[in-house]
């Protein structure tokens, strides 16, 4: 533990991000005077890890404290800003967005089975993960649930998403990036995240850009990539 902190806490491998109506220069004078006195450091070597194979796997968890049952679907997800990122924010809005989403419509409106469905792709500097989370109502069972979350996640591995799908989704995910830019913190963590995964602070016009750039076409590319039933990971919570 002491060696890990030692190597990765480091001056060398931190980013500091300021903002608000300041002047540079004085920003400066007080790094210097917070951080200055830090012996020098050496940024350490970062190692490219290849994402381990999963096969499917199924694990059925009792929770004590649950009320609800539920069911996770997950899979591997390409990491923070990398290619196929965009494309799987796309069509997890266009499962789980409440009122709208495919899942959604079928298993809480349609059909009353569920409580809630969430779709969410979320990456980091190594890896990702794709989550799928139907919360089961008490009346309803995981057995009803299944084969309708299997056929919808089949579909989108067979066949594109609708144009509108797409720019419903995309339209939500511009919205999202205005609204973070409304808040100085918000800004300045939103700076500090590009620093961190592109090195490159001002990445926010390239981000819009790549989000943008979704279509139908690369949203069942990326889904056939990554959404192999072969690589899934179930898990169903039920009430203790």
């Amino acid at each position: 533990v002491a060696d890990f902190y030692r190597t990765w806490y480091v001056p060398a491998n931190a980013i500091v991000t300021v903002g608000g109506d300041v002047e540079p220069a004085a920003v400066m004078a007080r790094l210097e005077r917070w951080f200055g006195g830090f012996p020098r450091s050496s940024r350490p070597v970062r190692r490219t890890i290849a994402q381990p194979r999963v096969e499917r796997a199924r694990r059925v968890v009792a929770d004590p404290f649950a009320r609800l049952a539920r069911l996770r679907w997950a899979w591997h997800a390409p990491a923070a800003l990398a290619p196929d990122e965009a494309e799987l924010e796309v069509l997890c809005n266009a499962l789980g967005a409440p009122g709208v989403g495919r899942l959604w419509r079928r298993l809480v409106h349609d059909r009353e089975l569920a409580q809630r469905v969430s779709a969410q792709a979320s990456g980091a500097r190594l890896g990702g993960e794709l989550h799928v989370v139907v919360d089961v109502k008490s009346e309803a069972a995981t057995e009803e649930i299944e084969p309708i979350l299997a056929e919808e996640m089949t579909r989108v591995v067979e066949e594109p998403l609708a144009d509108h799908e797409v720019a419903r989704a995309v339209t939500r995910r511009e919205a999202a990036f205005v609204w973070r830019l409304e808040g100085m913190a918000a800004r300045v963590g939103t700076v500090a995240r590009y620093a961190l995964y592109r090195d490159q602070p001002d990445s926010l016009a390239w981000d819009l850009a790549r989000l943008r750039a979704v279509t139908p076409a690369t949203v069942l590319a990326a889904a056939r990539r990554w959404l192999d039933p072969a690589r899934r990971v179930e898990v169903v919570t039920t009430p203790g």
